[in-house]
C-alpha cells in the first residue's frame, strides 16, 4: 500500500566519518528526499501552471486553488494505485 509518505526517489550516500576512537568507517546516510505525496503534487501543479494564461493566474485566490487541487489530484491518484489489480 502507498501512502504517500514514502519517499519518491531515495538514494543512499556512502562516505568516510571518524568514530570516537579517530579510525576511519564507511558509513551510509539515506538522503530522502520528496515524498511520493510531494512528487506527485508538484507534477500535478506543473501540469495545471502549464495551461492558464499567467498574467490573469497570479492572483492569492488563483495561487491557493492552484495549491489545493494539486494535493488533491496527488492524494486521488494514491488512492487509485492503492485500488487492488484486476
Amino acid at each position: 500500500m502507498i501512502t504517500g509518505n514514502e519517499p519518491a526517489m531515495p538514494c543512499a550516500i556512502e562516505f568516510d566519518k571518524k568514530d570516537d576512537f579517530g579510525q576511519w568507517n564507511k558509513s551510509i546516510k539515506t538522503n530522502l528526499g520528496l515524498t511520493i505525496r510531494q512528487q506527485f503534487a508538484a507534477m500535478a501543479m506543473q501540469g495545471i501552471l502549464s495551461a492558464c494564461n499567467m498574467d490573469a493566474a497570479l492572483t492569492t485566490q488563483f495561487i491557493k486553488l492552484t495549491a489545493e487541487e494539486s494535493v488533491a489530484m496527488a492524494d486521488a491518484l494514491i488512492f487509485e494505485l492503492n485500488k487492488p489489480q484486476p
